[in-house]
C-alpha cells in the first residue's frame, strides 16, 4: 500500500511539471468528465502534489474547468514559492489556521486565521509560514479559458 502512494505522489509532481511546462492549468491537463451538473471527488482521490521538507502539503481537492480548489498546509518555517501563471489569473485564499504571508511581487501581505485574499496569480507569489505553529490555507486558482481549446475541453 506504501509503495502504491509513492507511485501515485510521483505521477501527481510529474502532472504539475507537465502542466507548467505547457503553461496550463492541471485542470486542462486532466481528463474532462463527462457534462454534469454536480462533481464530486473523494477525499481519498484528492491530489497531493507537494510536500514541503518539514511535513507540509498541497493537495488539489476539486476542479472544473479553469477553477481549481486547493487545501494547504505550511508547517513551521516552510514556503512555496509559485512562478507567475498565464496572465488573467487569479488566486482567492482563506486562511483557516495559523498566520500566512503572502508575497506578491514585492509586496508581503500577513493574513490571520479567518482572513481572506485576492491577487493577480500573473506575478511571481510565495506563500511563508515564519511562525511556530502551522498555517493552513484554502485556495481557489482561476486561469481565464484558453479560446485555442476545443469547445469540448474547456
Amino acid at each position: 500500500e506504501q509503495h502504491g502512494h509513492a507511485e501515485r505522489h510521483a505521477a501527481d509532481g510529474c502532472q504539475r511539471r507537465l502542466a507548467d511546462a505547457f503553461e496550463v492549468t492541471l485542470s486542462e491537463l486532466l481528463p474532462e468528465q463527462p457534462t454534469a451538473r454536480v462533481g464530486v471527488r473523494p477525499a481519498s482521490e484528492a491530489l497531493q502534489l507537494w510536500d514541503g521538507p518539514r511535513g507540509g502539503a498541497c493537495r488539489l481537492l476539486i476542479s472544473h474547468g479553469p477553477i481549481e480548489l486547493w487545501s494547504w498546509t505550511l508547517k513551521p518555517g516552510e514556503v512555496y514559492e509559485s512562478k507567475p501563471h498565464r496572465p488573467g489569473s487569479v488566486e482567492l485564499l482563506s486562511v483557516t489556521a495559523g498566520i500566512l504571508d503572502l508575497d506578491v511581487g514585492h509586496e508581503t501581505i500577513s493574513l490571520s486565521a479567518g482572513d481572506s485574499a485576492w491577487f493577480d496569480a500573473a506575478t511571481a507569489h510565495a506563500y511563508r509560514n515564519p511562525r511556530r505553529s502551522t498555517t493552513r490555507f484554502i485556495m481557489v486558482f482561476s486561469s481565464p479559458d484558453d479560446p485555442a481549446r476545443p469547445a469540448a475541453q474547456r
